[in-house]
Order: structure tokens, then sequence, then C-alpha cells
């Protein structure tokens, strides 16, 4: 039998879940579910997930989280590895890995004193790389139009 915060985690990972399943099944924001006034979930539900999403997001505004999945994306790597690929000091790095290690968005392996890093959460790793290509576009656009202009 499950505690009645263990049930309130439940409901907001299947809240997740049907989230997810929309967004990409309908490229929509809000799945149905949660904008209709007979949805499935409580306003309670809707502002514990809502809650969730933001923290989530709030996990990835960080530059050297980004970095740091940047640094683990093709595969997994040594705290060295990735302390070298961010260029930060190892406590900050450590730090930043610790929490998206919590967060299960990367997993662990050790080998003897070697510790090895990757990707846990493949749609995080899919959802950074949509955002990046969006805003490396946005930038390579930006200084073709500037290469242009000077000269002409």
């Amino acid at each position: 039998m499950l505690s009645t915060s263990g049930r309130k985690l439940l409901s907001v990972v299947k809240a997740e879940i049907l989230l997810y399943a929309h967004i990409i099944t309908n490229n929509s924001f809000f799945p149905r579910q949660v904008n209709d006034m007979e949805s499935p979930l409580t306003k309670e539900q809707r502002s514990v997930l809502f809650e969730e999403v933001a923290d989530y997001f709030s996990l990835l505004s960080e530059p050297t989280r980004l970095k740091i999945l940047h640094a683990v994306c093709e595969g997994e790597r040594t705290v060295g590895d990735i302390v070298a690929h961010v260029e930060s000091t190892q406590a900050n790095v450590s730090r930043q890995i610790n929490m998206l290690y919590r967060a299960k968005i990367l997993s662990r392996r050790k080998e003897g004193t070697q510790v090895f890093y990757r990707v846990a959460d493949q749609k995080t790793i899919e959802l950074c790389q949509s955002v990046c290509g969006k805003f490396s576009e946005e930038i390579v656009s930006s200084v073709w139009a500037q290469s242009e202009a000077k000269a002409a």
C-alpha cells in the first residue's frame, strides 16, 4: 500500500506521462487532459505537475549543466573528461553532475576509482538538441546576414 506522498508522486508521474505523450503525438504544449474542464487531473494535481515541469526546466537553465549534457550526449565519460570538456573547476562540475544524477537525467557506473557518467534520460537530450538547433540556426542566419551586409 502506498503512502499519501507515494500516491501523490504516482499521480504526478502519470500526469507527466500524459503530458509528454500528448506533446509527442499531437504537437501541442498542453495536453487535452490538462486544458479540459473535465480533466482527470484535479486542480491540485495540475498545480503539482506545473511545479514539476518548472523545476525540470529550471534544472536545464544552468549553462554548465547544458555543457555537461553536451559532453555526455555521445557516450559515457569520466568526470575528468567532462571537466576538460566543460572547462570549469572539478568542484563546480561535480556539483552540477550530482544535480543531473539526482534528477535521473544522468546515470553512472564505477570502474575501479573511475566514475563514468552517461545519459539516462534520452528525452532530455532530444529536448536540448532541439532548442540548441533552433538557436544555432538563428545565430548562423544572423552571422550570414552581417557578412552579406559588410560585402554590400
